[in-house]
């Protein structure tokens, strides 16, 4: 509901992944719905975001939509990687997260973020477990799950929402050490506020050698080793690489050496 008056409601089919959703509108808090529409695919889930903007979310092939204009039109994220959307949660009409699950066979669930209405999304945090609803209220974004899990986080829009090739003077990446080295070495950062951080390693031909962090992590000074090997185990050889640090609002890369 936007308030006590207006609001909006979906009527699906049966969980078939193909079927259409129509889409109702009140005006008098319930009493009598209007038929707005009806767009491609079902939906398990409406979501007022702000303005006229709505968002909504199934299952299937296309598993996230939004609507500008009060659900007069709807545009659809055709988003091969995920079939299952357990929760969305709009900060704004273009801002906020969305529940996921990847593959009805795995118990793996996601938390992504967007910022340009489910054009494009970000995964911020994996979960091994369901997850059954999220929600940001009086500043926090909260997740829910089953066998009592219970997850918040704070929201700050200055590190979700903006973007900048600034790196704020609070964030930190110190040069690894030792360096040069071998076998392994230790890479340190300062995060001042709690971050979406992922941490990557390419070789001196930009080819990802190992993923050593990726999730959040909460804020204070970070220590992460690398022993010298690449995704598969697999020890790599001397040279020059490079490991490179990103949050959702900024990256840095520093550069390593590895001798034998």
């Amino acid at each position: 509901m936007k308030d006590e008056n207006i609001g909006w409601a979906n009527s699906s089919p049966p969980h078939d992944g193909f079927g259409d959703t129509d889409v109702f509108k009140t005006e008098n808090g319930g009493i009598k719905w209007e038929y707005i529409t009806t767009f491609r695919r079902p939906t398990l889930r409406l979501k007022f975001a702000a303005g006229d903007t709505l968002w909504a979310g199934g299952w299937g092939f296309e598993v996230f939509a939004a609507s500008p204009d009060g659900g007069k039109t709807w545009l659809n994220t055709d988003w091969d990687n995920y079939r299952y959307v357990a929760g969305l949660s709009p900060y704004t009409g273009k801002i906020g997260w969305m529940a996921s699950q990847h593959d009805f066979k795995d118990s793996t669930y996601q938390l992504n973020f967007t910022e340009d209405m489910g054009a494009t999304w970000t995964k911020e945090l994996e979960i091994k477990g369901r997850i059954v609803d999220l929600e940001n209220k009086d500043g926090y974004l909260w997740l829910v799950g089953y066998n009592g899990l219970i997850m918040r986080k704070k929201i700050d829009l200055h590190t979700d929402v903006v973007v900048t090739k600034e790196i704020p003077a609070s964030f930190e990446v110190y040069q690894n050490y030792p360096n040069p080295f071998n076998p392994a070495t230790t890479i340190e950062y300062n995060l001042q506020i709690e971050s979406n951080v992922k941490l990557e390693v390419y070789n001196s031909i930009g080819q990802l050698i190992n993923v050593l962090v990726e999730g959040y992590q909460s804020a204070g000074r970070q220590r992460v080793t690398w022993n010298g090997k690449d995704s598969f185990g697999n020890s790599v050889s001397s040279g020059i690489y490079f490991y490179r640090i990103k949050t959702n609002s900024f990256s840095q890369v520093k550069k390593m050496l590895l001798i034998k």
